[in-house]
């Protein structure tokens, strides 16, 4: 597939995120807004129909993602709920988030994540 040289503007302006393909889609997800702000929302541009959309809020901003066993996972961040840095794993399921895998041993945000063999390997980032 080739994109266009003419793509639609992502619904909410982001920066420094975190774009991840799967499936004839990339998503956008970790990033913050103008005003230094968490963005809320993942973004996902369908490739097929050259089109975003805003699929689900994410439960935790500022972290790592990588997909893991085919479905995308957010790792550590800070959580949407209680604002405090999480070791959390959530895994985008059926349109929803799911905490299937256990959490990091050391909750850390704004970290590196690579994927090799199964094995997740996370790096850098900031601890609680």
């Amino acid at each position: 597939h080739f994109l266009k040289s003419n793509l639609p503007d992502i619904p909410v302006p982001v920066y420094a995120a975190s774009a991840h393909y799967l499936d004839g889609k990339v998503f956008m997800i970790g990033a913050s807004l103008g005003n230094g702000n968490p963005c809320k929302v993942m973004q996902v541009y369908h490739i097929d129909d050259q089109k975003w959309t805003t699929i689900s809020d994410i439960p935790q901003n500022r972290c790592g993602a990588d997909i893991i066993q085919g479905h995308l996972t957010l790792i550590g961040g800070i959580d949407a709920v209680t604002g405090r840095v999480t070791g959390k794993l959530s895994t985008y399921v059926n349109d929803h988030w799911e905490e299937i895998y256990p959490p990091m041993p050391t909750p850390r945000t704004r970290l590196g994540v690579a994927l090799k063999d199964n094995l997740l390997i996370t790096a850098d980032g900031v601890c609680a």
